[in-house]
């Protein structure tokens, strides 16, 4: 199951998400971050992924912030065309 399969399974069932380390269920902690409260496990969507490296490195670049989220350019400028991401929080580096 794809990262996109298993977050729509989420939002669709979100009884049915289990943690992939110890099989309990996975919370909704905000900002697309999912968290087992039994092991700590955390699951992070894409944008989950993005917000989290963001918060730790702002005015980061959109290339660094593709290869270190493993994201690609491409879907980092649909966010911020979206108004997912402000430009303010990247630098624009194309």
């Amino acid at each position: 199951m794809t990262p996109e399969e298993k977050f729509n399974r989420m939002i669709e069932e979100p009884g049915s998400f289990r943690c992939n380390e110890c099989g309990h269920t996975m919370n909704y902690i905000g900002s697309e971050i999912y968290k087992c409260s039994r092991c700590d496990n955390e699951y992070l969507t894409e944008y989950g992924r993005i917000k989290q490296y963001l918060d730790a490195h702002k005015g980061c670049s959109m290339m660094e912030l593709a290869q270190n989220t493993g994201i690609k350019l491409r879907k980092i400028q649909a966010y911020i065309r979206e108004g997912n991401i402000t430009a303010t929080t990247t630098r624009h580096i194309f």
